[in-house]
């Protein structure tokens, strides 16, 4: 036999991003959607955000009531407006109680912002006609904007990847791996996706407990084209920082697992990035992943069932140790 030189144990890495703390607290570091779990102090709270970043990374229903939300309040302002300047300056008004007089000003308001001007109410006098020149460049103005947003929005490269809720432990050839289970969410292609799993746990060094992280192997760490699931393993032996843990091992130590994934995007012809981290709490053991995809012999297609994506089962056989069997 061949002389094969031992293996040390992974060591931490420094370049997570993330410093080491010195503090057991069984906080995430990467929150489920893939942002960082970090908040922001000592700065105007205006100056966290970019506007047009974070108005395309709105979730779409946000997104759209927010330009709802918008588009009424203006125009109940400059309802307002138009009736405090005398309701006598917008001629062909229907007048009533002030009620009808406010719907009137409401909805030529409207007419105004979206430059579309049936003809029968039109402002009269220099008031009327500077307010209304005024709302018309808001108008356009906001036009504009929310036409760029919507463009930015549909055409901003994004990877549709879709995370197990949980990492388990489970067998894996001749010992244990822990495994993440990832699967595309529309009908797009990812080729050349390449998956990094960054291992986080507290531990103990010169009486100081802080947080190292370690990246670990994995078993297979790229794909050549996202079609079906894929099982992203990183095999438990005698050089993982896992090996011979326990649940209560996991729990005890806060371990945390940080997945990064990066592809190329044919629709988008662009590169994208996925990310979503796993704490203690979501790390299952003597489990494994039910199969998710079944093949149909008279469409002669393969189904890949989303919904399975998560689903587990347990594994009576399996030992509740980590380590190479």
């Amino acid at each position: 036999m061949a002389f094969q030189p031992k293996k040390e144990r992974a060591k931490p890495v420094e370049n997570t991003g993330f410093a080491a703390e010195r503090t057991i607290a069984s906080k995430r570091f990467v929150n489920k959607n893939g942002n960082p779990n970090v908040v922001m102090t000592g700065i105007n709270p205006l100056r966290k955000f970019h506007g047009y970043h974070y108005m395309l990374s709105l979730p779409n229903w946000k997104f759209f009531l927010l330009i709802v939300l918008f588009y009424f309040i203006i125009n109940l302002i400059f309802a307002t407006l138009y009736i405090a300047i005398g309701i006598e300056h917008l001629a062909g008004v229907i007048t009533g109680s002030f009620f009808d007089n406010f719907v009137e000003a409401y909805f030529f308001s409207a007419q105004t912002l979206t430059t579309v001007g049936y003809g029968r109410i039109s402002p009269v006098g220099l008031p009327a006609n500077i307010l209304s020149s005024f709302e018309a460049l808001i108008g356009i103005m906001t036009l504009a904007i929310i036409t760029g947003l919507l463009y930015g929005r549909f055409t901003k490269p994004r990877a549709f990847i879709k995370f197990s809720n949980n990492a388990i432990i489970a067998p894996f050839q001749d010992g244990f791996g822990l495994m993440v289970r990832i699967a595309p969410s529309k009908l797009n292609t990812i080729s050349e996706l390449f998956a990094t799993m960054t291992v986080s746990l507290n531990e103990e060094t010169d009486g100081i407990v802080k947080s190292n992280f370690y990246s670990v192997p994995l078993q297979l760490d790229k794909l050549m084209n996202l079609a079906l699931s894929w099982t992203i393993v990183h095999p438990i032996d005698s050089n993982s920082p896992l090996f011979n843990m326990t649940k209560e091992d996991i729990d005890t130590k806060r371990v945390q697992i940080i997945m990064h994934l990066k592809g190329f995007d044919e629709g988008f012809s662009n590169t994208v990035v996925a990310r979503t981290g796993y704490v203690c709490d979501e790390i299952k053991t003597n489990v494994r992943f039910k199969p998710m995809f079944k093949y149909l012999e008279e469409d002669k297609k393969t189904v890949l069932e989303l919904h399975k994506l998560s689903d587990t089962e347990e594994i009576s056989a399996a030992s509740n140790a980590v380590k190479n069997a």
